[in-house]
């Protein structure tokens, strides 16, 4: 997997802004990744992403993080479920079983 492209096209015409997410400039892109859960040793994949790869460093709190889109979920059929209980927010990744 690879490239999918650099550049916006608004009504099929090549539109004047590149790519941004977050200010920077991006490129979109396809890849595999592996999920892991380290408590229960167990690794599933591979899952594909399409997703914006940024073209310069981002600060550590961004940089550090993973923005998965609806389309990651609907791709891989991987459910998310979060709790919204004692103020804070929580959630895991569900996967089908065997």
């Amino acid at each position: 997997m690879g490239p999918l492209g650099t550049q916006l096209l608004r009504a099929g015409r090549r539109a004047a802004e590149a790519l941004l997410w977050q200010g920077v400039r991006c490129d979109l892109g396809a890849t595999d990744i592996y999920l892991l859960d380290p408590d229960a040793g167990i690794r599933t994949g591979p899952h594909r992403v399409v997703a914006k790869f940024a073209r310069q460093r981002l600060p550590p709190a961004i940089e550090n993080s993973a923005i998965l889109g609806m389309s990651f979920l609907a791709d891989n059929d991987i459910r998310l479920v979060l709790d919204g209980h004692g103020g804070g927010t929580s959630g895991y990744l569900a996967l089908p079983g065997p």
